[in-house]
C-alpha cells in the first residue's frame, strides 16, 4: 500500500516537474523531472532521520523511509535512461567527454566529467541501499551490518 501512495506521489510530482518545464526539449525536461523527484525524495528519506531525533512529529515517517528511497532510486534509474538515451546516445565514453549538443562536437570538460563521475559513484551507493532496504538484506547482513550501512548515508550529508 505503501509503494503504491509513494508510486502516486512520484508521478504527480514527474508531471509538476514536467510541465513547469515545457518550454524545454522533451528529453532535458523528463531528464530533470526524474532526476529533480530522486533527488527530493532522497533529501526526504535522509533528512527524515535526523528530524526524528530532534523532533517526536517526525517519528511517525520513520517507516515510510524504505519505500521513499526505493523510489529515489527507480526515479534516479530513469534520468540516467533518459540521459542515456536522449544525450550519451549510448555510447559510455561520453560521461567522460561531453557533447556540445548545438555542433555534436565531443569534447572534453572536466567539470561535466567530474559531475557524471561523482553522480555514478552516488548512483551506485543508492542502488546499494535499495537492495539492502528488505527484510531479507537484514538477515543476511545482520542487524548490526545493515544498520551501519543505511545509517551512513546519513552520516555523509550530516
Amino acid at each position: 500500500m505503501r509503494h503504491l501512495i509513494i508510486g502516486s506521489v512520484t508521478i504527480l510530482l514527474v508531471y509538476i516537474f514536467l510541465i513547469s518545464r515545457a518550454e524545454w526539449s522533451d528529453m532535458h525536461s523528463w531528464n530533470r523531472a526524474f532526476a529533480d523527484v530522486s533527488l527530493l525524495f532522497l533529501f526526504i528519506t535522509i533528512i527524515i532521520g535526523p528530524l526524528s531525533r530532534l523532533s517526536n512529529l517526525f517519528v511517525r515517517f520513520l517507516s515510510w523511509r524504505r519505500e521513499i528511497g526505493i523510489w529515489s532510486s527507480i526515479m534516479a534509474l530513469l534520468h540516467v535512461y533518459v540521459l542515456f538515451r536522449g544525450w550519451f546516445y549510448w555510447e559510455p565514453i561520453r560521461l567522460i567527454i561531453g557533447v556540445n549538443q548545438e555542433t555534436g562536437q565531443l569534447t572534453f570538460d572536466p567539470g561535466f566529467t567530474l559531475a557524471n563521475l561523482l553522480g555514478t559513484i552516488g548512483l551506485l551507493y543508492l542502488f546499494l541501499l535499495a537492495l539492502i532496504s528488505n527484510k531479507k538484506a537484514i538477515e543476511l547482513l545482520g542487524k548490526r551490518g545493515w544498520d551501519y550501512l543505511q545509517q551512513k548515508s546519513e552520516l555523509y550529508i550530516f
